[in-house]
């Protein structure tokens, strides 16, 4: 005979199967918490695949227009590439949309130069030109019947009635650029020489500065001194100058000049106290100091001696002729602003 089981074990059964069951039931609930949110995410994924494929059929469908150009599409694709019918299904290959547009290539490289093209056609004649100044008066005409005695005339005075070409014409200017034996490119040279004047202790004379050519030519002179019954008399000049440190290897030798022409500007000026033109319409044939006797010799003239002086070979002995100083401005009766006491005085020689 089974013994029966006591209030206290029956007690103890029912208590574990009450805790068995909630526990299964909180399982369950966990389980269904878990599910259910992943079920309706894969039926809702699989819905928007299905939304997506349905599109791109649509868009596919869209664009194949006809049968026939799917056939003319498998034709080509067939004609241009091998046969893989026995690896792969005969499917129709349609062309998808344009892609976006790629950036700017680079530019090309330079193309080689072509050939020379055939001449032009020649260009309309030019205006004339403003009319050239007249030319010199010629000679007069003779007869004939007194050819012998022009040319008995023409041996004696040494002249003869054949005109000389004048290749350069009348027109232009003609001045002295004192210190240099040269003229600058704007010019031509006439002839060099060297510079000459009265003595300065000499109150007769000419006052001014002469060109003395380097060959002199005479004319029946009289031999001797004729100084005592009245002559004028030429003396060569120097530079006095051993206190102007810029040109103090040139002191007392014998200043040089040169006569310049000028064939297309007219005018000459010499403009003191400066060394430029008046304005851009001129041009500046050479510059330099302004020079003359000393003050306290006779009178003479101011020329413009070119800052770069050049002398007479062999003139460096102290004989003391015409002399050729520095000028320097004295304010006071020239304006004191502009004008420096004990400055030496520039110029320059302009030619329009």
């Amino acid at each position: 005979m089974i013994p029966e089981e006591s209030a206290v074990q029956k007690g103890y059964n029912i208590t574990s199967l009450g805790r068995f069951a909630i526990a299964f039931i909180i399982l369950c609930q966990i389980v269904c918490l878990v599910t259910i949110p992943w079920l309706i995410y894969s039926a809702v994924d699989q819905q928007n695949e299905i939304t997506t494929l349905k599109v791109i059929i649509k868009e596919l469908t869209l664009k194949v227009h006809s049968g026939e150009e799917i056939g003319h599409l498998v034709q080509r694709r067939q004609a241009t590439e091998p046969d893989n019918s026995l690896d792969t299904p005969n499917v129709p290959i349609v062309q998808g949309p344009p892609g976006p547009a790629g950036p700017p290539g680079r530019d090309g490289r330079d193309g080689l130069q072509g050939p020379i093209g055939p001449p032009g056609q020649p260009g309309e004649n030019g205006t004339p030109g403003i009319p050239g100044t007249p030319g010199m008066n010629g000679n007069c005409g003779h007869n004939d019947s007194d050819e012998d005695d022009d040319a008995d005339r023409d041996e004696e005075d040494g002249s003869s009635n054949i005109p000389h070409d004048n290749v350069n014409g009348t027109a232009g200017s003609v001045y002295v650029r004192w210190g240099r034996k040269d003229c600058p490119d704007s010019a031509e040279l006439v002839y060099k020489g060297f510079i000459g004047g009265g003595h300065y202790t000499h109150s007769g004379s000419g006052a001014n500065y002469q060109c003395l050519p380097e060959t002199p030519v005479y004319d029946a002179p009289v031999s001797g001194d004729q100084s005592s019954v009245g002559r004028g008399l030429m003396y060569g000049a120097e530079y006095q100058i051993r206190d102007f440190p810029q040109w103090s290897s040139v002191h007392d030798h014998t200043p040089v000049c040169a006569v310049c022409r000028v064939r297309t500007r007219g005018s000459v000026l010499m403009v003191p106290a400066r060394n430029d033109c008046p304005s851009d319409e001129w041009t500046r044939e050479y510059y330099g100091y302004l020079m003359t006797e000393r003050y306290e010799h006779r009178n003479s003239e101011f020329i413009c001696v070119d800052r770069n002086p050049q002398t007479l070979p062999g003139t460096s002995t102290d004989l003391n002729g015409a002399l050729l100083y520095h000028v320097e401005g004295r304010c006071g009766s020239m304006p004191c602003g502009p004008y420096q006491d004990f400055y030496e005085l520039t110029c320059a020689v302009c030619t329009i």
